[in-house]
């Protein structure tokens, strides 16, 4: 939940009604300066919460059932510096948790966990990746053995980079691979996959809200 100050709480449903778990400072989490919590993840049986949206809030805290701990942002576990504004993403990708930074210019990171401790993956022309320009890696899916990145928060900033074979490769913006247009389009805010392709779902900006599938090497808008 969350978009002002103190909003950023975490509620499990067991079937029956609905219990704040998280935020709050209940269960040993996060204190009420948080304004949100900008993505959720299930990896080696506990959940994992990104929070965060103003400088220097960008962390990640762990549930296992009881209580919370924060292992990721501020350095901790050998994570990120305090100057990150948000945890936008997670995904689970070659058996780690990989979280995606990210806000302002220059913070689009991404960050494999290996269960106690955190490497820099990509952001800041990395291992062949985006520049480091971008703002935010706003969603992230595992398919076909590789794992897709979509990027954004500016005008021309929406693209989608792809990680196979230890390499990465920008396949979609910018005009690429028959995808939209350069120079316009914000975000790719998410992913899925329906019947084998994968599906990217961009905008910010009146007008930009569209559906696109990536099929045999190109983009299609179908929506």
């Amino acid at each position: 939940l969350g978009i002002s100050t103190g909003d950023a709480e975490v509620w499990r449903w067991d079937g029956v009604a609905w219990a704040q778990i998280g935020g709050d400072g209940l269960n040993t989490s996060w204190n009420t300066s948080y304004e949100e919590v900008t993505a959720l993840s299930s990896y080696n049986g506990m959940l994992y919460a990104g929070i965060g949206v103003s400088a220097n809030d960008a962390e990640v805290w762990r549930w296992d059932g009881t209580s919370w701990t924060k292992i990721g942002g501020d350095g901790l576990n050998t994570s990120w510096t305090p100057n990150f504004d948000r945890v936008s993403s997670f995904a689970i990708f070659n058996g780690s948790l990989i979280a995606g930074l990210g806000s302002s210019a220059g913070e689009a990171e991404l960050w494999t966990y290996s269960g106690s401790t955190w490497t820099k993956f990509a952001g800041d022309g990395l291992s062949g990746s985006w520049d480091n320009t971008k703002e935010q890696v706003e969603s992230m899916i595992a398919y076909a053995g590789g794992l897709y990145v979509g990027l954004g928060n500016s005008a021309g900033d929406g693209e989608v980079w792809e990680y196979k074979n230890s390499t990465w490769t920008q396949i979609g913006g910018d005009d690429l691979n028959s995808s939209w247009a350069d120079g316009t389009y914000e975000r790719v805010r998410t992913f899925t996959v329906y019947n084998s392709d994968l599906y990217a779902g961009l905008g910010s900006s009146t007008g930009e809200g569209e559906v696109w599938r990536y099929q045999s090497g190109a983009w299609s808008k179908v929506g």
